[in-house]
């Protein structure tokens, strides 16, 4: 299915959309329009470790959340919670623990909150 017939099949069910005009997105202007468009206050990044370091490293995250699985794997080029390329996360994010709440099956549910300079 083309991203046209993908885009159609969802206006019709009603299922609202935003198509950013290339690969380049200003991740900021993204979220003001999904804020105003579609009053948008809050969203949760489930992308994965470069979308992650991405809002990041544009200063567009108040919170982390992690859950911690009592797994290890420990292999080369395993996944990481953020990827930011190889100059790292720019502004070196400081964390503040908000909970830790103990979850089935041996989990942690940690919450942290960004520490604004």
């Amino acid at each position: 299915m083309s991203s046209i017939a993908g885009i159609a099949e969802l206006a019709a069910v009603g299922v609202s959309y935003l198509v950013m005009p290339d690969d380049d997105i200003d991740l900021g202007a993204m979220l003001a329009e999904l804020g105003e468009r579609l009053r948008i206050t809050r969203v949760l990044l489930e992308g994965g470790a470069t979308m992650n370091g991405a809002f990041l490293n544009a200063g567009l995250v108040d919170e982390v959340s992690v859950m911690m699985c009592p797994a290890i794997d420990g292999s080369t080029g395993s996944s990481a919670i953020f990827e930011a390329g190889e100059a790292g996360l720019k502004h070196r994010p400081k964390l503040e623990l908000l909970s830790a709440t103990p979850g089935f099956h041996n989990t942690v549910h940690l919450r942290y909150r960004l520490v604004k300079d």
